[in-house]
């Protein structure tokens, strides 16, 4: 087995998620691996307004940014001790994001041994179990999938 060396740390930002990246930053700390987090944001309802193409890159910039903001604050919130890490933003451009799908591709890329992430986001309990993006993650992830449940 390969050891975790990478991990990938997937954060929508909710309660469940923040439990998530503890948990994360526990096993980072032990193993002396890398951290990539990662947060999926969907710009496609304002690349699909109308006004100004000027106005629209505009916004999507912002909606970046922002998210890249609220991700180093966790990083340095709840990985203060970690070997290194990245932060990184992605979306589905024109299209709604698949959110389950960027977070694996990502792990991918990023060459990450392991994702974790909550079990339930923002979207509640739509899933009794586990949430629909967690279980597409952990149905079609090639590394092993860490999911952690919100403390109750």
């Amino acid at each position: 087995m390969t050891p975790f060396r990478r991990i990938l740390v997937a954060t929508d930002f909710s309660p469940c998620a923040e439990a998530a990246a503890g948990v994360a930053a526990e096993l980072a700390r032990q193993l002396d691996a890398a951290v990539e987090l990662v947060t999926v944001v969907d710009i496609s309802s304002v690349t699909d307004a109308g006004g100004e193409p000027a106005w629209r890159q505009h916004r999507c910039d912002e909606i970046r940014r922002e998210a890249r903001r609220h991700l180093r604050a966790l990083a340095e919130r709840r990985f203060p001790a970690a070997k290194e890490v990245h932060v990184h933003v992605f979306d589905g451009g024109l299209e709604p994001p698949d959110l389950a799908g960027e977070i694996v591709r990502a792990a991918e890329a990023l060459g990450c041994h392991l994702v974790v992430l909550g079990t339930h986001g923002k979207t509640g309990l739509a899933h009794l179990v586990l949430g629909s993006v967690a279980e597409k993650v952990v149905r079609h992830a090639r590394m092993p999938v860490l999911t952690v449940r919100a403390p109750a």
